[in-house]
């Protein structure tokens, strides 16, 4: 398979409205429902991909392109998004805006080295 940047950027793009077609509307009591400790439930997977995107995909992007192989990643914490998400329905979590995958703010921070192909 051949690899191509800018398939992978229409593909992320779509991530947003495919997850809200998917969720958006479902009875909450639904969407907090997990397999027990250590799982998420429907929620926290958008939870965790908004947190994801905010503090970890793009900056260790970033981070890579300037710092190399030199220097180890901060750790991120997978279940830091339920502090945050508190007080939210999961309908205002995958509103526009919210539910991320920001591909045009992570392609003005990083520019995609001259030698990738698409």
């Amino acid at each position: 398979m051949h690899y191509s940047v800018l398939e992978t950027i229409d593909i992320l793009s779509r991530t947003p409205a495919s997850l809200g077609a998917l969720i958006d509307g479902l009875p909450e009591t639904w969407l907090v429902k997990d397999e027990g400790d250590g799982t998420f439930s429907p929620r926290d997977v958008v939870g965790h991909l908004i947190l994801g995107e905010k503090t970890d995909w793009v900056p260790r992007i970033d981070f890579i392109l300037r710092c190399g192989q030199e220097e180890a990643f901060v750790p991120f914490d997978r279940f830091d998004f339920r502090e945050a998400n508190i007080g939210c329905s999961t309908s205002e979590l995958c509103a526009p805006g919210r539910v991320l995958f920001n591909i045009s703010e992570g392609r003005r921070h990083v520019a995609i080295p001259s030698h990738t192909k698409n």
